[in-house]
């Protein structure tokens, strides 16, 4: 399990989607504006063979690779998104507006087995 994981998706006209752990609860929910003042509509707490089954998507993903900032230059309004992990001996912390790593929809679909459901974000 991460030491910590947060997710967030948003544009300026919809609702941000997060994923967060809390604990050892990892948290889907939907807010208006920041994520810390989101509702959670589901709540889980993941096995440990499904974070490790994670750990390892992230790793054949080459998540600990992907660059602090994805931006679209030419693209001012859109979708942003945010993402932190830490585990012990690795970190990741990226953001991206318009753009996105080749791997963004495997890391998504790795978020969403973590809860037990295809297309969670």
């Amino acid at each position: 399990m991460p030491i910590k994981l947060s997710f967030s998706i948003y544009s300026f006209s919809a609702y941000t989607y997060f994923v967060r752990l809390d604990n050892e609860s990892l948290q889907y929910g939907k807010s208006i504006g920041s994520p810390e003042c989101g509702e959670i509509e589901v709540s889980v707490v993941p096995s440990e063979r499904k974070w490790k089954n994670f750990k390892k998507k992230l790793d054949d993903i080459g998540i600990w690779k992907w660059k602090r900032n994805y931006n679209h230059p030419h693209i001012l309004d859109g979708t942003q998104w945010e993402l932190e992990i830490v585990y012990n001996d690795q970190r990741v912390k990226s953001y991206g507006s318009n753009s996105y790593p080749d791997e963004f929809n495997e890391l998504k679909d790795a978020l969403s087995l973590l809860f037990g459901k295809d297309n969670i974000i």
